[in-house]
């Protein structure tokens, strides 16, 4: 009898820590998850600082060639 005891003991442990090893495994997917959907708001946003500094510079671009053939006439 006491060793059916130990058996079942040491399989409702198994269990326990197949368990503890599954959410684990799902608490590292949730936080790697969340830190993915971090880096891609901020890819996002630098991409969007990266476009307007790309307009800025084709609008600067544009007044100085302006300029230039406003001094030379």
């Amino acid at each position: 009898m006491r060793l059916t005891a130990i058996t079942r003991s040491v399989a409702t442990s198994k269990k326990l820590i197949d368990s503890w090893a599954s959410l684990m495994a799902l608490m590292g997917n949730t936080t790697l998850k969340r830190q993915l959907n971090l880096v891609t708001q901020e890819h996002r946003s630098l991409q969007e600082r990266l476009q307007g500094a790309r307009s800025n510079l084709r609008f600067t671009e544009k007044r100085v060639a302006n300029l230039e053939v406003e001094l030379s006439n």
